[in-house]
């Protein structure tokens, strides 16, 4: 029966990616060479940006290096939202700064902005391509944003954040775009790109990408359009089954609004387990979305964030990519009207 289930995730590679990645070992460039220039080339005119930026082997990577570009005392504060991944908390401390973990806003998911007190920085975390209020940018606190499950959210001619100083994306399985394992960090400060450019330079052969992930991130750049357009469709028709439900959804969407459709997401009313297992029972995978948030142990703390635990606690997550078959999309709306 597991074995018959849609899987949560699906990485989307097809065989012309394959292709793509032979063509390095032929051509004898599987290092840092000339498919990790152009896929970083790709990478910026996606982003519609000439800013500083190099695409690193690991989104762990671009998380420690952009946190370095900061270029803040020792021990400063960077503060975060409580639905953010817990490896923030060991990145943060790894670069030697405090965490500072914030309640979130019901509405934009993102940190309360009302609550924001003594920090140096922000990191901010885009669940599941809800964007960030554009207040958060407008502090005039030194501000990394991580991309990752927000690309190609809105008009496709926008630059993604402007305002911020740092950009993060994470090119992991399930990630928008996948390279089988890398990120990019694109510096959007001058001062700050020139504080870390002499290091990264020093460091470049052994943390830039390969040319074996980067070939399959340029066919995946050049399929990301047509992968979006199936993911928002998908996505809007797995919200209209929701209408069919008593859950609520995780953010709400005017029709016509231009979205990634990155995953769906239900706040379920009632026992999340008892979901999971309906939906189990129609083969289709269901996951909560946020059991790694970063405040994962502290779940009682409702004087801290009365907002944040309970979409950690109810929230789950279904299967959305673009290689679902109609039979696949039909099960899990089927699933999703029915929820109990």
């Amino acid at each position: 029966m597991l074995d018959m289930l849609i899987p949560i995730d699906k990485p989307t590679l097809k065989r012309k990616d394959m292709a793509a990645v032979l063509q390095t070992m032929v051509d004898e460039t599987i290092g840092p060479g000339m498919y990790s220039s152009k896929f970083l080339s790709s990478l910026s005119s996606l982003l519609h940006t000439s800013s500083y930026s190099i695409v690193l082997r690991s989104y762990i990577d671009a998380l420690y290096y952009g946190l370095k570009a900061l270029n803040l005392p020792q021990s400063s504060i960077i503060g975060v939202s409580a639905l953010s991944p817990y490896l923030y908390k060991i990145i943060i401390e790894r670069v030697g700064h405090t965490v500072k973990v914030f309640d979130i806003n019901v509405d934009t998911k993102n940190i309360d902005i009302e609550r924001i007190v003594s920090v140096d920085a922000l990191l901010l975390y885009e669940p599941y391509g809800v964007i960030a209020p554009k207040e958060l940018f407008e502090l005039g606190i030194p501000t990394i944003c991580d991309i990752s499950q927000s690309i190609g959210y809105g008009d496709s001619d926008d630059q993604m954040h402007p305002e911020a100083d740092i950009l993060i994306i994470s090119f992991e399985m399930k990630d928008m775009i996948s390279t089988a394992g890398g990120s990019g960090l694109i510096i959007q400060n001058i001062d700050m790109a020139d504080s870390i450019k002499d290091e990264i330079v020093a460091l470049y052969p052994f943390i830039a990408l390969t040319d074996l992930n980067s070939a399959l991130g340029i066919i995946q750049i050049g399929d990301l359009i047509q992968h979006i357009a199936k993911r928002e469709a998908i996505f809007k028709m797995f919200y209209v089954a929701q209408s069919r439900n008593h859950h609520t959804p995780f953010a709400t969407y005017d029709i016509d609004e231009k979205i990634n459709g990155y995953s769906f997401l239900l706040i379920i009313d009632g026992k999340v387990e008892e979901a999971i297992n309906f939906a189990k029972k129609y083969e289709v995978s269901v996951q909560l979305a946020f059991e790694n948030a970063i405040i994962k142990d502290q779940l009682d703390r409702y004087d801290l964030y009365e907002n944040a635990i309970p979409i950690i606690q109810r929230t789950i997550r279904f299967p959305l990519y673009p290689f679902l078959t109609s039979s696949d999309i039909k099960k899990i709306e089927r699933v999703i009207s029915q929820l109990p």
